[in-house]
């Protein structure tokens, strides 16, 4: 585990101030709880007193009207009669339906100031007009019963599509001053709008679907000369029950059938009582409300949608919505011996959170910011220590990587704590890796120096031994031995040497301005004759010739050890590739063969001095100084070194920066 998350688990046990605050809350959340369910059962009871003393105020269900009811919805708009439904949308008003085998009929209702509109639609095999000299027809017997219980009977019927007039009974004889709808032929139906006097149809609402054949009913569908109630809000109600109604409570009545006749929204609960977002999660968070059911708006299409609670008289419910909950209760009302009504009342959980008061807010908070404040200086200088060591971490790894050279100092090496203790130990280690370094990269001339006078004596004895002698076979061939061995000191003595001699030249060399994708192109016709069993390849990934100022002596050799190797490892009659690629910032020489991989072990190493990877003897001298020649050539160059497994293979790459201008490539013609 890191120290910051160490650090932020020792802080967490801090959180044990907060948790008796809270535990505190909940027991007055309890309290509250138990003080909102009165409120509201309070509530509902004046309010169902008041509606009680003014009983005139809700009109209880005709006699005559049976059956469900027909709801109409307050329009948000004027209605234009055109035939179409976009008037119809906000609000959607609530469809009564009626069916006969494969005929629908549907009627919906809206009220504007005192009109009342209707939206009628049949769904039929055709439409039935009633036109001159056709025997079928079809006709709407529409009715309506006032609060006067005085009947208005009309009849629809129109010989096409478009606007018509119609009448009511009362005024059959002048029906171009009577009622104006709108009757659209639609697919297998119709459409009908129409507008009517809101007063006559107070108490009910009868409609009759007629089809006539020969003058001869055949068909009819509707409410059958019964009346249904036609339900709407009552702003009369409204005006009674605002009065008692307190702050951040809605009350709505509402019929058997669960249909909306009124609702009253309490007043805004004040800013008195402090309140805060944040305070409020948290505090929602601690009350739990996973287990209680989801709240969902209490009425769809002005009909209740919790039927259920109806029966739960003077119950308390609650519902979660997010982080917030929601108090429901619901209480009968019975104005007469038929007739009962249902007040249900709904109060927000924000108004619990709330009326927590600023007492426990000030306990919260004190404890929340005692909380912040120990985390964040914990946290910070878990960030402090972290930045340290990120920093001597860096460093050392720095000091590791192959391209760095030790300078005798690392970060925090005069601090006095722990991590300067550290780094000074670090520091005495890399020293040490540095002086066996050192000590590698002089071993080869050393023992080229030393090796020579005693390989001298050896040569200088068995020519000795040669010359005036009679030798038989076996003293020839233990000579011949003899003499193979100081050959092949000889070359490790002169592999030694080349590595010296090159770093001590470096410097000697002038740099060249050579065009790269020529010189390679000669030197792989030049390692094609020079190794006739062994095929090369250039590839030319670049898109223009590519001009840059270099040590074209050294790059070349460092080439000759790249291809060297790759003979010795590549597969036979296989491929080698000297691949040229380039981008906006560098340009890059890859020399790929197939064959054994490169352990992972030694991806990091393989450029160092006297490393080397061959499992297998040979009559070559290989002290792993090759590639380390490569290495000083390139970072001579000012350039990078790599070398990954890819393609069943292994690619030697080098990068080297645009040393000068790029030019288009030539057309071959």
């Amino acid at each position: 585990m890191k120290l910051k998350k160490q650090l932020l688990f020792i802080s967490i046990l801090m959180l044990g101030l907060p948790w008796a605050g809270c535990q505190s809350m909940q027991e007055i959340t309890q309290v509250l709880a138990r003080s909102q369910e009165n409120l509201l059962e309070n509530t509902l009871s004046a309010a169902s007193l008041v509606l009680s003393n003014q009983n005139d105020a809700i009109t209880p269900r005709h006699h005559n009207t049976l059956g469900p009811a027909i709801y109409a919805v307050p329009a948000q708009d004027q209605i234009q009669l055109d035939g179409y439904q976009n008037d119809w949308q906000q609000p959607t008003p609530p469809f009564y339906k009626l069916e006969q085998g494969q005929r629908q009929l549907n009627i919906a209702a809206q009220y504007r100031g005192e009109h009342l509109y209707l939206w009628i639609t049949t769904s039929t095999d055709q439409n039935r007009f009633d036109r001159p000299g056709h025997s079928e027809r079809e006709q709407f017997k529409l009715k309506g019963l006032s609060n006067q219980q005085q009947i208005s009977e009309y009849t629809l019927s129109t010989a096409g599509s478009g606007l018509f007039y119609f009448s009511s009974s009362a005024n059959s004889q002048n029906p171009r001053y009577s009622h104006l709808g709108f009757w659209r032929e639609v697919a297998q139906g119709a459409q009908i709008e129409i507008k009517l006097p809101l007063n006559q149809f107070n108490r009910g609402l009868s409609l009759d679907w007629q089809i006539y054949q020969d003058n001869k009913q055949v068909f009819s569908l509707g409410t059958q000369n019964t009346f249904r109630p036609l339900l709407h809000q009552d702003n009369k109600i409204t005006q009674i029950l605002a009065p008692v109604i307190q702050q951040g409570i809605e009350v709505y009545l509402v019929d058997q059938q669960g249909w909306l006749l009124s609702q009253v929204t309490g007043k805004r609960i004040k800013n008195d009582i402090p309140g805060f977002w944040l305070m409020e999660k948290i505090y929602a968070w601690l009350l739990d409300t996973s287990a209680l059911p989801e709240w969902r708006p209490l009425f769809e299409r002005s009909q209740l949608v919790y039927p259920q609670f109806i029966s739960q008289f003077q119950q308390a419910t609650w519902f979660r919505e997010g982080y917030r909950s929601h108090l429901l209760m619901v209480q009968p009302l019975q104005l007469d011996p038929t007739t009962t009504h249902y007040l249900v009342a709904t109060q927000r959980g924000e108004v619990l959170i709330r009326l927590a008061g600023s007492a426990f807010n000030r306990l919260f908070f004190i404890s929340l910011l005692a909380f912040i404040f120990t985390a964040g200086g914990l946290f910070a200088y878990a960030s402090w220590l972290t930045w340290r060591i990120n920093k001597l971490s860096a460093s050392a790894l720095q000091q590791l990587q192959q391209e760095a050279e030790f300078t005798g100092e690392l970060p925090l090496n005069l601090s006095q704590d722990e991590l300067g203790s550290l780094s000074r130990s670090f520091s005495q280690l890399l020293a040490l890796k540095q002086q066996q370094t050192d000590y590698l990269s002089s071993l080869a001339a050393k023992l080229s120096h030393e090796i020579r006078t005693p390989l001298a004596v050896i040569r200088s004895s068995i020519d000795n031994l040669t010359q005036g002698q009679n030798l038989d076979e076996e003293q020839i061939t233990y000579i011949q031995r003899a003499t193979n061995g100081c050959t092949r000191l000889s070359q490790m003595i002169t592999a030694m040497s080349e590595a010296k001699r090159l770093e001590q030249s470096l410097n000697d060399f002038e740099l060249d301005t050579v065009t790269i994708n020529d010189m390679l192109q000669e030197l792989t016709s030049a390692y094609q004759h020079t190794w006739p069993s062994q095929a090369f390849v250039f590839v030319d990934k670049t898109k223009r010739q590519i001009t840059a100022e270099i040590y074209p002596e050294l790059l070349v050799q460092a080439l000759d050890k790249l291809i060297d190797n790759a003979i010795d490892f590549a597969e036979e009659k296989s491929e080698i590739e000297l691949i040229l690629s380039d981008n906006e910032l560098d340009w890059q020489i890859e020399v790929y063969n197939q064959g054994n991989s490169i352990p992972e072990s030694m991806a990091r190493t393989i450029f160092d001095s006297l490393v080397s990877v061959r499992a297998t003897q040979s009559d070559k001298a290989h002290l792993g100084l090759g590639l380390f020649i490569v290495s000083m050539i390139v970072k001579h160059h000012k350039g990078t070194f790599s070398a990954k497994n890819t393609r069943q293979g292994v690619a030697f790459s080098l990068n080297f920066a645009h040393f000068s201008r790029l030019i288009p490539k030539r057309s071959d013609k």
